[in-house]
């Protein structure tokens, strides 16, 4: 369990890419799957990379052994 818990955008794109870990997944697709309802023009490309970095050192603060990327 983490604490503090994922954020909305953490745990979307968590779950999009626990569908299928050996799936490589687009930008966009990234972008439908966090960002549904929002502007999608507005989502830079910063902004994915950095959601995806703060994913990694969450979950590399739960299980500091296991090498995510």
């Amino acid at each position: 369990e983490l604490d503090p818990p994922l954020s909305l955008a953490q745990y979307q794109l968590l779950a999009l890419l626990y569908q299928d870990p050996r799936r490589v997944y687009s930008r966009d697709q990234v972008v439908e799957a966090v960002w549904p309802e929002d502007d999608r023009e507005g989502i830079s490309e910063q902004a994915i990379d950095a959601l995806a970095r703060r994913l990694r050192e969450r979950l590399a603060e739960a299980d500091p052994e296991t090498q995510l990327w």
